[in-house]
């Protein structure tokens, strides 16, 4: 394989980190009365949050049968089926929230949350649509250039990446942990995508501190198994 070939594999997308972690739950949900949209739906979060992903379907189910023009509980079943690796279904379901909820149309998570699905497909284009909403949302926020950055890497759009890529490193100045290590990763794949371009005195001469990382022998570290949570 050559090096080009390796950086496409690094490159490409395939587990997006959220920009917003879940929190962890260890509460058990209480039993609640049958037949309330709300206490299944209320049921449906507690076992989301618990990871218990398939419990939290079956609540929504009853919760959307109940009422079924209730965007939230089709939101909530969508991030729950892409947990479970549905992301057809986890798709239509955020389809369906933003039919019926007018604020959801013009959320910003929904839009994020169907992206990591459309990825997860290998639908590229599609993901790039949405994470283009929380950009002209939040023109600050760094996580919607590095999912897009990477969803233009896997289409080959390499130069629009390392755009995406520059925006990221851009508002991420100064220390903490967290910054460093986003401007770091940022650095990693822009490097990368100067590469694939066949740019490689300029991928080392921008990204002096990252050129050891980038010979040839330790370009599989880049491969999407060994970097799943940028």
């Amino acid at each position: 394989m050559d090096s080009s070939q390796t950086v496409a594999v690094g490159l490409k997308l395939t587990t997006l980190p959220t920009a917003t972690p879940t929190p962890v739950s260890t509460a058990t949900p209480r039993p609640t009365p049958k037949g309330s949209v709300f206490s299944n739906y209320e049921k449906g979060e507690g076992y989301y949050f618990e990871g218990k992903y398939q419990l939290a379907v079956n609540e929504l189910n009853t919760a959307i049968r109940l009422n079924p023009n209730g965007g939230d509980a089709y939101f909530d079943r969508g991030m729950a089926y892409r947990k479970l690796g549905q992301y057809q279904r986890a798709i239509e379901d955020f389809d369906k929230a933003i039919q019926l909820d007018p604020g959801y149309a013009n959320g910003f998570g929904i839009y994020t949350e169907r992206g990591y699905a459309y990825v997860e497909l290998g639908q590229y284009q599609r993901a790039i649509q949405d994470f283009d909403m929380p950009i002209r949302l939040d023109p600050g926020w760094q996580y919607g250039y590095s999912n897009r950055g990477r969803s233009y890497g896997s289409l080959g759009q390499y130069q629009r990446a390392i755009q995406d890529f520059d925006k990221v490193i851009q508002q991420n100045p100064g220390l903490g942990e967290e910054r460093i290590n986003t401007r770091n990763k940022a650095y990693t794949f822009r490097s990368l995508a100067y590469l694939a371009l066949g740019q490689h005195t300029k991928a080392c001469s921008l990204d002096s501190k990252y050129c050891r990382r980038l010979r040839p022998k330790n370009l599989a570290i880049f491969s999407p198994e060994k970097c799943p949570n940028f």
